[in-house]
């Protein structure tokens, strides 16, 4: 089988609640394909959404404020620290990925930022390319800073979604010299339907902790009656 792209997209409702939305398989130009998904979550019910958070792919934050002109943007940022540390010696990957870490579990936006120039000032002159790279999307990665700090930790990156394509690679594999994107379709949508039972009966790690706080947020993004029970972050 040619090997094409898979995008998943995955919501959290109001009550903290995990639910994958759909999956797409394309090879087709990725700028073309974001719109595509996006319009289709759209056109299937999406209406109102806090964040949006992805692996920062060229295009993909214009082509949601197009459709959400009002949802925020989280920059994943495994995906940012990878990027950086592909770019320096081996020597250095340790200590730049501890300093890293450092910056985003840091109490408060203000903190975080702090700890990035400490981090810049350091290591600017051996990389600055990389660090130029990171300082241009420093918004988009801090962007979980104006979102309560129970769940920081689940908004700032795609984990999810990564394990959930690994699990599937590992189950197609088997089947990889077979022709016949139906039968990896079906083993993908089957491996959903069992995750999202899985899902339907956890909240996400601190959501009932701060559950008020973004209904508030809703309602003054969306002028919501505050017993409106639907959405997706």
């Amino acid at each position: 089988m040619e090997k094409e792209a898979l995008h998943i997209a995955l919501g959290i409702d109001t009550e903290g609640k995990k639910e994958i939305l759909g999956f797409w398989i394309n090879s087709s130009d990725l700028s073309n394909s974001w719109e595509l998904i996006i319009n289709d979550l759209k056109e299937r019910g999406i209406k109102e959404v806090l964040l949006f958070i992805a692996d920062g792919p060229s295009g993909i934050r214009e082509k949601i404020k197009k459709y959400y002109p009002t949802a925020d943007f989280q920059s994943c940022i495994i995906h940012a620290e990878r990027n950086l540390l592909s770019k320096v010696r081996a020597g250095d990957k340790d200590i730049i990925g501890r300093e890293m870490k450092r910056i985003f579990d840091a109490s408060s936006e203000e903190e975080a930022r702090k700890r990035f120039n400490e981090f810049k000032e350091t290591w600017n002159n051996r990389y600055p390319k990389a660090i130029y790279n990171m300082e241009t999307r420093l918004d988009l990665l801090l962007t979980y800073y104006k979102y309560p700090e129970p769940i920081r930790k689940v908004i700032r990156s795609t984990n999810v979604i990564e394990r959930l394509n690994k699990e599937i690679r590992r189950r197609i594999k088997i089947i990889d010299s077979l022709p016949g994107e139906e039968l990896a379709r079906k083993i993908i949508y089957l491996r959903i339907i069992e995750k999202n039972d899985k899902f339907s009966g956890r909240t996400i790690l601190g959501f009932n902790i701060c559950k008020d706080d973004i209904i508030r947020t809703f309602d003054m993004r969306y002028s919501w009656p505050l017993h409106k029970n639907v959405g997706s972050m």
